[in-house]
C-alpha cells in the first residue's frame, strides 16, 4: 500500500505530490492528521500504529504478532510488543493532547498511546495497558472541553472526561486516563444512556 500526500492548485488545476511513502502495510484503515508541533499523519492498521511524517520518515509499532508479516516497513523494537495482542480492525483513534492518543478497540478496551518527540521528530509510539472498558464503539468524536463523546449501536454511549495525572513507578511520569464525567453522575439518563 502507499501513501502520497498531494498539494492542489485550484487556479492551475495542478496537484503536485509532495511526498509519497511505499510498503505500507495492506490493512490499513484509517489515517488522522497530528498537531502541527510535530506533524505528519497517524495510521491504524489492523496490526500496529504507524506514524508518517513530512519527509516520508516511518515509525512503526506492532500490536501483535502479525506485523511483520504483512509488510516490510522496519518496525520499533519494544520488549513489550512480544507479548501484546490487539487486534486494532475497526478501532477508532482520538487526540486528547498534543503527544496523547486513546485507541479504542472493539471489544471496549480504551488503550493511552503516548507520542515520543525528540525536537520535531517522533521517535517511539508508546502503547499502555488499558485502564478501563468501556461500550462497543461506533463512533468517538471530541466534542470539546476534555470531553469525548462514545457512541455505541450495541450499548449505552457515553460522555467521557479525560484527565492528565501523574503515575508514580520507579519515577514520574505523565499520563492520560479516561473515565465517566462525575458532573454527569446525578442527570437524569435516558434509555441506559450515560
Amino acid at each position: 500500500m502507499s501513501l502520497f500526500i498531494v498539494t492542489l492548485d485550484l487556479n492551475t488545476r495542478t496537484y503536485p505530490i509532495i511526498m509519497q511513502t511505499h510498503g505500507l502495510p495492506y490493512d490499513c484503515f484509517s489515517i488522522a492528521p497530528c498537531p502541527t508541533s510535530f506533524g505528519g499523519i497517524l495510521i491504524m492498521s489492523a496490526n500496529g500504529i504507524l506514524h508518517v511524517d513530512q519527509i516520508g520518515r516511518i515509525v512503526a509499532v506492532p500490536t501483535n504478532g502479525w506485523t511483520s508479516r504483512v509488510t516490510d516497513v522496519k518496525l520499533t523494537e519494544n520488549p513489550d510488543a512480544a507479548t501484546r495482542n490487539i487486534c486494532l480492525e475497526s478501532s477508532h483513534l482520538s487526540f486528547v493532547a498534543e503527544k496523547n492518543v486513546f485507541v479504542f478497540t472493539p471489544d471496549g478496551y480504551v488503550y493511552p498511546i503516548e507520542i515520543i518527540v525528540e525536537g520535531r521528530a517522533v521517535v517511539d509510539i508508546v502503547i499502555s495497558q488499558p485502564p478501563v472498558r468501556i461500550t462497543i464503539p461506533t463512533v468517538v468524536t471530541d466534542v470539546g472541553n476534555d470531553h469525548l463523546f462514545v457512541g455505541s449501536t450495541v450499548g449505552p454511549s457515553m460522555l467521557l472526561k479525560t484527565v492528565k495525572t501523574t503515575v508514580k513507578k520507579e519515577d514520574t511520569t505523565a499520563s492520560t486516563t479516561v473515565g465517566p464525567d462525575p458532573a454527569d453522575a446525578d442527570m437524569d439518563l435516558d434509555d441506559g444512556m450515560l
